[in-house]
């Protein structure tokens, strides 16, 4: 007999999945049952999880704010019971919604936060996901951003696709999302400029990178 838990995270994944394939209706359908369950077991940090979920599925479907204010009570849940795992997954759609709503100074302080909480727990999966989107963050910051930097946020965030494409930690929509991101940008840079910022995401230690990211939290 299947268990709640269990059915509850089949659901879960069903609902990712499905936003992995652009149903939007059919994922938060999922979600939103296997929240409910966890609900009703009191499970907190499944239930931050399924927060989280939700928010990134209500994120791509254009529910910006909807999926703020759920991705921030997925942070305060995860918080609350000092779950760093999915705190870490949180912050990281919280960070996705924050992107989405243009708010790109709290995306960045809250996407270094995941990437930080990522690495000290060594959540590899995770820390390939906050990498994938704080990619996307630098691309849209270099849309205002005056030439030099401009580039220069581009190539970091290069480095960052060609980071996430080689690990095999990463999950594999995000690896095919780094694939097109990088594609789009590459046509942007000098290839000299372009070819040193794949090397590097290829060549650095995940430590390295970390670091790198955890200096530009400033920047506006």
């Amino acid at each position: 007999m299947e268990l709640p838990n269990e059915k509850a995270w089949v659901l879960d994944c069903m609902g990712l999945a499905a936003w992995g394939q652009g149903e939007m209706e059919v994922a938060e359908q999922y979600i939103r049952e296997a929240l409910g369950i966890y609900t009703g077991l009191g499970n907190q940090a499944a239930m931050g999880m399924c927060q989280a979920d939700l928010s990134l599925v209500l994120s791509s479907s254009g529910q910006v704010e909807r999926a703020i204010a759920l991705a921030q009570e997925a942070v305060a849940t995860t918080r609350a019971v000092n779950s760093q795992m999915m705190l870490t997954l949180s912050l990281n759609y919280l960070g996705t919604a924050l992107i989405a709503a243009g708010d790109f100074v709290r995306a960045r302080h809250t996407l270094i936060e995941a990437i930080q909480r990522a690495w000290d727990h060594q959540y590899f999966y995770n820390l390939m996901t906050a990498f994938y989107y704080f990619a996307e963050l630098l691309v849209l910051e270099s849309h205002s951003a005056d030439p030099p930097v401009a580039l220069e946020r581009k190539g970091l965030a290069v480095a960052l696709l060609s980071c996430v494409r080689t690990q095999t930690a990463t999950w594999q929509i995000f690896k095919d999302k780094a694939a097109q991101l990088q594609a789009e940008i590459e046509g942007t840079l000098p290839a000299e400029m372009c070819a040193t910022a794949i090397a590097r995401g290829q060549s650095s230690t995940l430590d390295e990178m970390v670091n790198a990211l955890s200096g530009t939290v400033d920047i506006g």
